[in-house]
This record gives C-alpha cells, sequence and structure tokens, in this order.
C-alpha cells in the first residue's frame, strides 16, 4: 500500500507512454489528419524503415559515429587516467581542468563547435593558419562534417572516460603492479595482463553508457549541422525527429524509435559478449 502511489505514478510517466508507443508504430497515424485516426497496418512501418536509404544512411552514420567516438575517448581516457591517477604536485588543478568540457550543457556544445569549425574567422582554422594549413569548410563539405562530430564529441565526452577510469585505477590494490615489477614485467604487459583485466567490470559500464549516449545523439547534430550537408550527418535520432515532428508521421516516427532501440540492445550486448567471453577472463 505504501507503494501504491509510486507504482501508479510511474505508471503513469513512463509505462503509459511506453506501451501506447508500442502500440502506434503499428499504425497510420499523422497528425495533419487527425480525422482519419489510427489506422492499424502490422509491421508495414517497419518493413518501410528497413528500406528506406535515409534511414539505412542515418543507421551507417549513426554506427560510424558511435565506433570512432568510443575508441578514441577510451583510448584517450584511458591515457589520460595512466598518466595523472598517481598524487603529484598540482595533479588536482590539472584533472579539474579536464573535467570542465563535461559540464558544459549540449545545445551548448553544439554552438560553440560550430563557431570554431566556420571556415572564416573560426578557431580551428585560424589556428591551422598558424601552421601553414589552409583549413577546409568543416560542416559544408561531406568528407569533413562527420569527422568534425567526432572530434567535437571527443571534446565533450573524453572527460566522463578518464573519470570514470581514474576512479578505477586508484581503487586497484597496488600489490597486483609491485609483484608484476618484480617479476620483469614490461609496462604493455602490465597493462594487457593485469590493469585492463581488472578494469574489465568498469570498461564494460563505460561502453554500455557511452554505447548508449553516442547512438542517441541529437543536439549536437541538430545544431551545427541539421544532417547535412546532404545525408553526410543523418543520424537515427535526427531521422526520427524529423518523422515526427516536421513530417508528424507519427506511427512511422514510433516504429524507427524501436529499431534505434534494438540496435541498442544488440550492440549493447556485443559488449558484454566481447567483454566477458572466456577468452578474456
Amino acid at each position: 500500500m505504501l507503494l501504491l502511489p509510486a507504482v501508479i505514478m510511474i505508471s503513469l510517466i513512463f509505462l503509459y507512454p511506453l506501451v501506447n508507443s508500442v502500440l502506434i508504430s503499428f499504425t497510420r497515424y499523422n497528425l495533419t489528419r487527425p480525422a482519419l485516426g489510427k489506422v492499424f497496418i502490422g509491421l508495414h512501418n517497419f518493413r518501410r524503415a528497413l528500406t528506406d536509404p535515409v534511414f539505412q544512411i542515418a543507421i551507417k552514420n549513426t554506427l560510424i559515429y558511435t565506433f570512432f567516438t568510443i575508441a578514441f575517448e577510451f583510448a584517450l581516457g584511458l591515457t589520460l587516467a595512466m598518466f595523472l591517477y598517481k598524487k603529484k604536485k598540482g595533479i588536482g588543478l590539472i584533472r579539474s581542468i579536464l573535467l570542465i568540457p563535461m559540464m558544459v550543457a549540449y545545445i551548448v556544445t553544439g554552438l560553440m563547435w560550430k563557431f570554431m569549425y566556420l571556415p572564416e574567422g573560426g578557431f580551428i582554422n585560424s589556428a591551422l593558419n598558424l601552421v601553414g594549413i589552409r583549413g577546409p569548410a568543416w560542416l559544408s563539405q561531406a568528407r569533413w562534417a562527420m569527422p568534425a562530430l567526432i572530434i567535437m564529441s571527443l571534446w565533450k565526452n573524453t572527460p566522463f572516460v578518464f573519470l570514470i577510469l581514474l576512479a578505477a585505477l586508484q581503487s586497484l590494490s597496488p600489490e597486483y603492479f609491485e609483484a608484476a615489477v618484480i617479476d620483469g614485467a614490461s609496462g604493455w604487459q602490465v597493462l594487457r595482463h593485469i590493469t585492463l583485466p581488472l578494469l574489465q567490470p568498469i570498461i564494460f559500464v563505460i561502453m554500455v553508457l557511452r554505447l548508449t549516449d553516442a547512438i542517441r545523439i541529437f543536439d549536437e547534430v541538430f545544431v551545427m549541422t541539421r544532417g547535412g550537408p546532404g545525408y553526410a550527418t543523418e543520424t537515427m535520432s535526427l531521422y526520427i525527429y524529423n518523422m515526427a515532428f516536421e513530417s508528424f508521421n507519427m506511427g512511422y516516427s514510433a516504429a524507427t524509435s524501436y529499431i534505434m532501440i534494438g540496435i541498442t540492445v544488440l550492440f549493447s550486448y556485443a559488449c558484454y559478449r566481447l567483454l566477458y567471453s572466456k577468452e578474456t577472463i
């Protein structure tokens, strides 16, 4: 009885919208034609999404962005954590400075980097000009738009990976590393056979959190490129938004949303199998 009010509240704000969106995904429901109501069409929306070339491009772009951001963020975050986890003079200030990007709102981050990427007068190209390199039109050229988003993500999200890995490294017992040094293990051997296996549960948490966040990227893309030029930076979240709030096709957008959820679950499970397979323990 004491839990009943909380259960009712959770049902109203979470379960009902969830179940309703599932039902809508099997219907033809357009907000511009409310008189037609919700017409049940079965799996038509899902078949349409999987055969839509624009949505296929959005899936490919999202997976490319997710793979490279997670790979680079983990490598850079681990490198920073390895260098900064020992207590040294001034290390606290350096750690605090590194965490600043994580505190900036996503919309602000997108706007800031959009101005930094300006072809003329932008910070990035101005810095490149100082060393004799002519910078490209980052957000206006298809070949550079996705790398620009990945660089922005590295600045924004590497501090999160660094912070988690730093806390994990500081919690490890030094006895393992002291024994390895006594046995003559090299730095790479210590990293490969001691540090990474001990960090395995934390690595899994980081991978899943960053995977679900990267696949859902919307704010920065919406502010910086709107999916352009062409469809070079079209992501699944942006495509779903366009279908729902520009085309007002709610049934189709709900179906594509659940396809995105399915992809997220699939890759999260793949991370689990990769990190917890018999070969890695």
